[in-house]
């Protein structure tokens, strides 16, 4: 099993589709700004459970807000949320793709102090969680 991308962009769709690190950068190199498309997006999920996703949206070429679902028994209970640059992101994208990585095991293991403490320690980002009444 590979990591699947979801991806939203100029009229383009791509859902639960497999994808190598490769073609991830490619995707993140080629995505369009909330500028170019409003509703741009760029997500992956973990082969190890469908709940452990991290997503994107890119605001401006160097600035992209990165999204971390929590759902708790099929239910979306909110994100936690942070704004990176495209360097981090980067980064951030290549650590997922690491299965033994840190933030990987955070997001599959639902352990989101783990996360919010990798992305303080690591990329020096603060998150916050990000709630809504219509999950």
């Amino acid at each position: 099993m590979s990591i699947t991308a979801h991806v939203y962009s100029n009229g383009k769709t791509m859902e639960n589709q497999p994808v190598t690190f490769d073609e991830a950068m490619f995707l993140v190199e080629h995505q369009d700004t909330f500028y170019e498309d409003e509703e741009n997006f760029l997500g992956f999920t973990s082969p190890k459970h469908q709940d452990a996703v991290i997503q994107f949206v890119r605001e401006e070429e160097d600035k992209w807000v990165v999204d971390v679902p929590v759902v708790r028994e099929d239910t979306y209970m909110g994100s936690y949320v942070t704004v990176a640059s495209h360097s981090k992101v980067v980064t951030i994208i290549t650590n997922f793709f690491m299965p033994e990585s840190v933030l990987r095991q955070s997001i599959e293991k639902q352990a989101y102090e783990l996360l919010i403490e990798e992305f303080g320690t690591r990329w020096g980002l603060g998150m916050h969680l990000v709630t809504s009444e219509h999950g």
